[in-house]
């Protein structure tokens, strides 16, 4: 994303972004079974929206992201519609990821009108809901992959007693870096 000389990732306290370009990569090879031991470290993942519904490879990522406090999903920007499968990069070289308020992610329309290859006939997937719904449904299908039945228990951000994942789900989208701007690590 940027060129501009920085300090050392500290997986506890710095947001790991993962582009599209990266995510299989990243998904299968860092968090694969012999994948490096910094990725049980990471406590806050951000993936682009468009890598939001990419099968199984983020529940069996997040056997190997032990620590994950935040999952992140990227978004075009405020007030935006954009089609489902977007894929979302930054326009600025150097660029900040923000995060959404709810109201924000309100005001976003994500519509999908594709077509679904199957073995017997292509099937037509049209539908439209908005930013705040979105996330919701990410969060639903990913505590529906992830449930113990799915995974076994293996996935160390399962929340027993809730059913669910035991990670936040936070919306963001890409704003030019301000000039000044300081560097706030997570806390």
């Amino acid at each position: 994303m940027s060129t501009r000389p920085t300090r050392d990732y500290n997986p506890r306290t710095d947001m790991l972004y993962v582009s599209c370009k990266s995510f299989y990569r990243f998904m299968d090879s860092e968090c694969g079974l012999k994948g490096p031991e910094w990725v049980s470290e990471i406590c806050h993942l951000t993936i682009n929206f468009s890598q939001t519904d990419r099968g199984l490879s983020l529940p069996f990522a997040l056997v190997r992201l032990a620590s994950l406090e935040t999952l992140s999903i990227v978004y075009l920007g405020l007030s935006r519609t954009f089609v489902y499968g977007t894929a979302i990069e930054p326009l600025e070289k150097d660029a900040e990821l923000r995060r959404l308020t709810e109201e924000g992610l309100a005001r976003i329309s994500v519509t999908a009108d594709s077509r679904y290859d199957t073995w017997a006939d292509e099937l037509p997937v049209r539908w439209a809901t908005n930013g705040v719904d979105h996330l919701r449904g990410v969060r639903k299908r990913l505590d529906r992959e992830c449930r113990p039945l799915e995974l076994g228990d293996a996935l160390p951000s399962w929340n027993h007693e809730l059913q669910r994942l035991g990670i936040r789900f936070e919306a963001r989208y890409f704003a030019p870096l301000t000039v000044g701007a300081k560097f706030h690590p997570i806390t």
